[in-house]
């Protein structure tokens, strides 16, 4: 995942990126349910700097890890 991270990352700031990418991997999750998908969609938040819908994500994405947590404190 962190290599689909580093690759998208330049792309973010072009106009419209972040809600165009934001929009798949939401429908990706959405229809698939993979947590690979999820990780990315909090990634994408946090990057735009929606911190309250982002974390309201991880807390999801921790819990359908059972992570206890460890996903929240990283």
């Amino acid at each position: 995942m962190s290599f689909v991270k580093s690759r998208i990352s330049p792309f973010l700031n072009s106009h419209g990126a972040f809600e165009a990418s934001i929009a798949v991997v939401r429908r990706y999750f959405e229809d698939f349910g993979k947590t690979e998908f999820l990780d990315l969609w909090v990634f994408l938040l946090t990057q735009k700097k929606e911190f309250p819908q982002a974390f309201e994500l991880v807390k999801k994405l921790d819990e359908m890890l059972n992570a206890g947590g460890g996903r929240i404190f990283a």
